[in-house]
């Protein structure tokens, strides 16, 4: 890990937080022991620059929305930036097979979604929607997702090193899939704060522009791929069970993709922007 990450280990400072908060701030040792997510970590001088491959399926271009591809392309150009060798594969266009890399002795997967967690929310969407289960096949998808997970968690072992971003993630590959705690790491997906910065006027010209009323009751916001997979049935559904019991309640919905032209359909209350630049996020 330590050759595909971060360098040598050794003393690193993290930031002040009241759930890691000790005497001495500074994280001492292996740093595949450290029980908190990386984003904590105040490296200091670069003493070993590493020459790292970053295989992903697709790559960030503009405001388009992926949040894996993201979150890859936030971390490694900000290590390219720190002065490592960073080279990137995506899918080739032959689609042809190519060797496998499970076993390699400096690989470490990246995790974006685990089907523990999608269970888990189709779980507690079947119990809201239907409590009796009076709808003819409603479990459906809850059922077709318990084979998923068993093959999930059979082909995590093909990986040693395990990277999350986010803790919940973390916990569960610790936890339910029973993988060592010093082969699970978080790397957390956040924001720039260097853009993302909220200003009061910005966002009220931003949903003036979008012909928010500036009366509305409430808004509420959406931002992603717009998938089934992001739970956006859920999301139609609920929206349409809000606003046919609240007046001025809107919905700002950015990203692209299918369920785009289905939130269009419940009404001029519902905004569909397209993708956006985070600038633009920003003032959402």
């Amino acid at each position: 890990m330590r050759q595909v990450m971060v360098g040598p280990y050794g003393t690193y400072n993290h930031l002040s937080d009241p759930f890691y908060r000790t005497e001495d701030p500074r994280f001492y040792g292996d740093l595949r022991e450290a029980q908190f997510a990386w984003n904590k970590l105040c490296l200091g001088p670069v003493l070993e620059k590493l020459k790292l491959a970053v295989f992903s399926k697709t790559w960030p271009v503009g405001a388009e929305p992926g949040g894996m591809e993201c979150h890859a392309s936030t971390l490694y150009t900000a290590l390219a930036a720190r002065g490592h060798e960073i080279h990137v594969f995506t899918v080739p266009s032959d689609r042809r097979s190519h060797p496998d890399i499970h076993d390699g002795p400096n690989v470490a997967v990246t995790w974006h979604g685990i089907w523990y967690e999608i269970m888990h929310s189709k779980l507690f969407e079947q119990l809201l929607s239907d409590p009796q289960g009076l709808r003819t096949g409603s479990d459906t998808e809850l059922r077709d997702a318990v084979p998923r997970l068993v093959d999930e968690i059979k082909f995590f072992s093909s990986y040693t090193q395990h990277i999350c971003i986010s803790n919940s993630a973390g916990e569960v590959l610790k936890n339910i899939y029973q993988h060592p705690r010093k082969n699970v790491h978080v790397i957390l997906n956040g924001d720039d704060e260097a853009k993302f910065v909220y200003d009061q006027d910005a966002c009220a010209g931003f949903r003036k522009q979008h012909g928010v009323p500036s009366n509305a009751s409430v808004v509420m916001g959406v931002a992603g791929r717009l998938v089934r997979d992001k739970r956006h049935p859920l999301l139609y559904e609920s929206f349409l069970l809000i606003s046919e019991n609240y007046l001025g309640v809107f919905l700002l919905v950015a990203g692209t993709g299918p369920w785009g032209k289905r939130h269009a359909e419940l009404g001029s209350n519902v905004k569909v922007l397209g993708a956006l630049e985070p600038s633009q996020l920003s003032e959402f």
